[in-house]
């Protein structure tokens, strides 16, 4: 496995061979033995991070492209039998009739005809190419999860750079797999919290906050992204890693902030907006929330509580989701002068009683 890491380190791999590699090495993820399994992990990020393709490998693209050119290769197919079989039969005609005069055959045309078929071919072998790469790490979803879970620190660590490799090169594993990830900020090793909170703040990148709002604004927005749809469950596993993750850096370890400054600030920029849909807002203050509850109420900005609060009634009618999560941020903070939004979350909700479940959640929260 190492020397498969190697080779592919050092682009020795052919790229019509990448796909038999990584299928080879997505089998040994299975091994019996810990050491060839934490190998195989190391290779599966290996074999993306230095894949020879693209540097996105969703594959909902390739897939539209692969199947207009296995179109379009049909088509030219039957177009080639059809004239050549119009050639054959003029030349039996020709064999009859003297009479009959032959097509001439434009050997310039012809040549360029060829030529476009070939490079709709290597082009179709490219994208055939990314999609068996996708597919068979794809297929391998399962076993990274499992492995995510293992009691070992080689395991889990280990899962944690193969799913983040997934979402830096967006394949859907990624996605679903960064769940994985933040149930490792519950993991007894501090090694594997480290790695899942590297992961978090790369699918954040929130080193790029540090070089311009405007990233850090779609820092913001992958924030949301990122817990959108995200259970109690999922919310208080980030709330730890978080967590952690501040004490660590606060020691000087080798440890990645998620929740910095700019990504708050973004994130409430984000919360405040009027141009902001309803959706958006609610995840960014629950994870402004999620950050309250991990680092202090420190990371309450009251004036823009009070502006993302006007967004809880709209046309006469309440959004629970939102009340729900600034009352989360209400409650977490110790900040006296947030009363007067408490009581208007309050007053709102009284006024537009649903009686339904996401009702009472946001009245248990205020």
């Amino acid at each position: 496995m190492r020397a498969c890491a190697k080779l592919v380190e050092n682009r020795a791999v052919p790229r019509d061979r990448y796909a038999d590699v990584a299928s080879a090495v997505c089998g040994r993820l299975k091994d019996k033995t810990a050491q060839v399994r934490k190998n195989a992990l190391d290779s599966v990020c290996a074999l993306l991070a230095h894949n020879p393709f693209a540097p996105v490998l969703d594959p909902a693209p390739h897939e539209l492209r692969a199947d207009a050119l296995q179109a379009a290769a049909v088509a030219d197919h039957a177009s080639t039998v059809l004239r050549d079989r119009r050639r054959a039969e003029a030349v039996l005609a020709k064999q009859e009739d003297d009479s009959v005069v032959l097509e001439e055959v434009d050997e310039a045309q012809e040549d360029a005809l060829q030529d476009e078929r070939d490079k709709r071919r290597v082009e179709l072998d490219y994208h055939v190419g990314v999609l068996r790469l996708v597919h068979t790490v794809e297929a391998s979803h399962g076993i990274i999860d499992r492995l995510a879970r293992s009691s070992t620190a080689a395991g889990a660590g280990g899962a944690a750079r193969v799913f983040g490799a997934c979402r830096a090169f967006e394949l859907p594993s990624g996605k679903t797999g960064l769940r994985a990830v933040l149930r490792l900020a519950c993991s007894s090793h501090d090694a594997v919290k480290a790695e899942a909170a590297r992961v978090v703040a790369a699918a954040l990148d929130v080193q790029a906050c540090e070089t311009g709002s405007h990233k850090a604004l779609e820092a913001a927005k992958r924030a949301c992204s990122l817990i959108r749809g995200c259970g109690a469950v999922d919310l208080q596993c980030l709330e730890a890693l978080i967590a952690a993750a501040e004490k660590a850096a606060g020691e000087k370890k080798d440890f990645e902030r998620v929740a910095t400054p700019k990504l708050v600030r973004a994130l409430w920029d984000v919360a405040a907006a009027s141009k902001v849909d309803s959706a958006t807002r609610v995840v960014a203050c629950r994870f402004l929330a999620t950050c309250c509850s991990a680092v202090g109420s420190k990371v309450v900005d009251g004036p823009s509580l009070n502006d993302a609060a006007q967004f809880v009634v709209v046309d006469e009618s309440v959004d629970c989701a939102l009340a729900e999560a600034l009352g989360r941020l209400v409650r977490d903070s110790k900040k006296k002068d947030l009363a007067p939004t408490c009581a208007l979350l309050r007053e709102a909700l009284f006024a537009h009683d649903s009686g339904d479940g996401h009702w009472y959640g946001a009245c248990d929260a205020v």
